[in-house]
């Protein structure tokens, strides 16, 4: 939640909805599990509220691995009608929790597309022509740097 604040912020747009934060999730995610002892990590847990108009549009899960990973959402009652296509992994993933940077985007937005992926694809990009492009990724994954 705290991470969507901002990229609202750095956006330029108001967080018009109020959260409420009712406790504490502990996750470990595929990197914390290669430790001895293991590395987990704390995550807020927000009240359910009202999921607008969100639904999704279409989805691509490849046979193996998550590179490639398609999720489109639509959102019928957006507080903003920009589309926005993300190009990212993990932290932003499909979707369907709140505990990815997608689903908050999706609550927000009218569309957005994300693409698990290292590099952003040029060619969907000039296709959608989104108002707002978002490319993550993480150190990890830099030796596989993004291509121009």
């Amino acid at each position: 939640m705290r991470l969507f604040a901002g990229i609202l912020a750095h956006l330029g747009l108001p967080l018009t909805q109020k959260f409420n934060v009712t406790g504490n999730r502990v996750m470990v995610g595929d990197l914390g599990k290669k430790f001895d002892p293991t590395i987990a990590e704390h995550a807020e847990v927000i009240a359910p509220f009202n999921i607008r108009g969100r639904r999704n549009i279409h989805k691509y899960k490849p046979k193996k691995g998550h590179l490639g990973r398609v999720n489109v959402w639509q959102n019928d009652a957006p507080l903003s009608d920009k589309k926005i296509l993300v190009f990212g992994n993990s932290f932003f993933a499909e979707g369907t929790s709140q505990y990815h940077l997608t689903w908050w985007l999706s609550q927000y937005f009218a569309q957005v597309h994300f693409v698990w992926a290292v590099s952003p694809d040029w060619k969907l990009v000039d296709k959608m022509q989104p108002d707002i492009l978002i490319c993550q990724t993480i150190e990890r994954f830099m030796r596989n740097p993004p291509k121009s």
